[in-house]
């Protein structure tokens, strides 16, 4: 009942804003992400985020947003061109740059996502899931050893079991990568 509160509160919030300034671009963005993530309306998403963008082309939020949609919906090139406009407005946003890696890694490009992931860690050594995303890297390049290592530090403990499972696995380690999977599980 509390989550059908807050999601009827922000849908409210979303468009009493829009009734308030249609041409404000941050209640565009809203009622995209309200749009994607409780009615899963991708296209009218999009439509709002880029209406926001029309409004306010430097919004870093918006431009994020479109991002991550059209690279879910598999414009991974699309994704990483909005995502590199992100960095450009804000460079120093550690997960605009992991954001970028997940893109590049699923278009196969590995250089440039370790290089976006390198930069993130620099920003934020301690944010979660940098490692692991390296050390994914390192099993479709087929270096799992190297992938063990990388999964061992990682900063966050869920994600570190995770790349440990993935990587052992990787590397003909069944038995370790047997038991990270246990503790996932369990935890």
């Amino acid at each position: 009942k509390e989550g059908q509160e807050t999601i009827a509160k922000a849908r409210a919030s979303a468009k009493s804003a829009l009734e308030l300034d249609p041409n404000l671009a941050e209640a565009h963005s809203a009622q995209g992400l309200i749009l994607v993530i409780f009615d899963f309306n991708f296209a009218k998403a999009e439509a709002e985020y880029r209406r926001a963008l029309e409004l306010a082309p430097q919004n870093l939020v918006a431009t994020g947003n479109l991002a991550n949609l059209v690279s879910k919906l598999g414009r991974l090139d699309e994704g990483v061109a909005l995502q590199q406009q992100v960095i450009a407005l804000d460079p120093l946003r550690a997960i605009s740059h992991q954001n970028l890696a997940g893109y590049l890694i699923a278009l196969g490009r590995y250089d440039e996502a370790e290089a976006a992931l390198r930069k993130a860690v620099a920003l934020q050594p301690q944010s979660a899931q940098n490692y692991m995303r390296l050390a994914v890297i390192q099993i479709l390049r087929g270096n799992p050893g190297a992938a063990v290592e990388l999964a061992k530090q990682e900063t966050d403990p869920f994600f570190r079991t995770y790349a440990l499972a993935l990587a052992q696995f990787a590397n003909g380690e069944r038995v370790e990568a047997d038991a990270a999977l246990k503790k996932l599980i369990a935890e």
